[in-house]
């Protein structure tokens, strides 16, 4: 049972870095783009 809770936590914690990574890289890319139309 432990084992499989660790892996949902796993799962869980890996689908938060690719949303927060998703944020971050259209952060840059919008910022980016604004600076380039300035």
């Amino acid at each position: 049972m432990s084992a499989c809770r660790r892996l949902m936590k796993t799962r869980i914690e890996v689908s938060r870095l690719k949303e927060i990574n998703v944020t971050l890289t259209a952060q840059v890319l919008s910022h980016s783009v604004a600076a380039a139309l300035n």
